[in-house]
């Protein structure tokens, strides 16, 4: 394995594997619910979605779906990120359409009532309608009272509400830089025109002056061994067989 930083802070990690039938892009990002303010959770989630879901590299995304790609994304408690597994003749791409994901472009209150609102809905349907997403949501609670990872990775309603846009561009300047993106590259692959390739998308983007300091997360509070008891009760139909409880 090797580790690369481009002028401009991002870290390319490469991992040639011959033996590997397919190679596999990633960008990662020092975000997670960990890394969010008390009050301000979701912003993760929101800049997350709004990053892997950028528009102008749609078409990019469609010729490497074309070619066989499988992509996937995860935003979870401490990072979150993206990849593809592609045929290794498709590197390349795969890189470049990456790099278009990292160009998104600046936020303004329009469009943060368009994302919020949208995240909004989004929890409505997994978490406010779903007795399950309740439970899984109290169960975390519980199990971390005091504890960032209590918080949902969704965020919770209230918090998303009442997010502003100066939030949103400090908590991205801080968390989702270019700087701050781990690219890898794992799999069939030539390490040396790997490197290239991504020195060629990644290199010329643009950095924030100064980069944001790596070890900005607040310091993760001790957790107890205490047990933590919840109960709750949920009514998902008018058929009493279809209730369910949940102990957390």
């Amino acid at each position: 394995m090797r580790i690369v930083t481009l002028k401009n802070g991002v870290r390319v990690l490469l991992a040639p594997d011959s033996l590997a039938a397919a190679v596999d892009v990633g960008v990662w990002y020092p975000a997670g619910v960990r890394t969010e303010r008390e009050g301000r959770s979701g912003l993760t989630y929101l800049l997350g979605r709004r990053r892997f879901a950028a528009p102008g590299a749609a078409d990019a995304r469609t010729h490497l779906e074309a070619e066989g790609a499988a992509l996937n994304t995860n935003i979870n408690p401490d990072f979150t990120g993206a990849s593809e597994t592609v045929p290794a003749g498709v590197l390349e791409q795969a890189l470049a359409f990456e790099a278009k994901r990292m160009r998104t472009p600046a936020i303004d209150d329009a469009t943060l009532k368009s994302d919020v609102d949208a995240v909004r809905a989004e929890r409505g349907r997994r978490i406010g309608s779903s007795a399950i997403g309740r439970g899984i949501e109290a169960l975390y609670a519980t199990a971390f009272a005091g504890h960032p990872y209590a918080r949902p990775v969704i965020g919770r309603d209230e918090d998303l509400a009442r997010l502003t846009t100066a939030d949103v561009t400090a908590y991205a300047a801080d968390r989702f830089d270019v700087s701050r993106a781990v690219v890898s590259i794992v799999g069939r692959c030539d390490p040396d025109r790997a490197l290239a390739a991504a020195r060629k998308d990644f290199e010329g983007l643009r950095a924030s002056t100064p980069p944001p300091p790596k070890d900005a997360a607040a310091p993760m509070p001790a957790q107890t061994r205490a047990r933590r008891r919840r109960r709750a009760r949920a009514d998902v139909g008018a058929d009493p067989d279809r209730r369910l409880a949940w102990a957390g």
